[in-house]
């Protein structure tokens, strides 16, 4: 297998709205209440390409002997903004996906090693992503890279 990871082009709408699918799809295994993956694809799609504009961010795209295998977009000029943060910026790793018949073979590694790497070069000090909480192998993936918690969101339904 070769796993190559470039930057996204516009010819490759079709195959990154694929990833948002699966993306989406796959997080409402751990929380339900979110929605089809088809069902915000197109809305998706703009909007990365908008917060991208904004924060000097990068979609790359991983392949795997000429197909699509898994997306990142790291953002790396992300202001911090409330009060209570501390002052400058910080890259924020917005999405990480690899289709499931991929995964297992070290392609979220290498994508989340790409976007640390191009973050870096792009002066980031200090590297942020959201994982939801069930999500265990996300969670475990991300320890094992270097990422250590930093702020726990808990839920109560009422």
């Amino acid at each position: 297998m070769s796993v190559s990871i470039r930057e996204f082009t516009a010819a490759d709408a079709a195959a990154l709205r694929a990833c948002f699918i699966g993306l989406q799809d796959a997080e409402r295994e751990f929380e339900p209440r979110l929605r089809p993956g088809a069902d915000i694809a197109e809305e998706y799609y703009g909007v990365v390409l908008e917060r991208c504009a904004k924060y000097a961010g990068t979609i790359f795209l991983a392949q795997v002997d000429g197909e699509v295998a898994g997306y990142t977009s790291v953002l790396t000029h992300v202001p911090y903004e409330d009060l209570d943060d501390p002052p400058g910026e910080h890259a924020y790793l917005w999405d990480l996906y690899v289709h499931e018949r991929y995964r297992g073979q070290g392609i979220a590694r290498a994508l989340l090693a790409h976007a640390e790497a191009h973050a870096r070069t792009r002066g980031a000090t200090e590297l942020r992503i959201n994982v939801l909480a069930r999500n265990t192998p996300a969670r475990e993936l991300y320890r094992s890279c270097g990422f250590d918690p930093h702020l726990e969101s808990l839920n109560k339904a009422l």
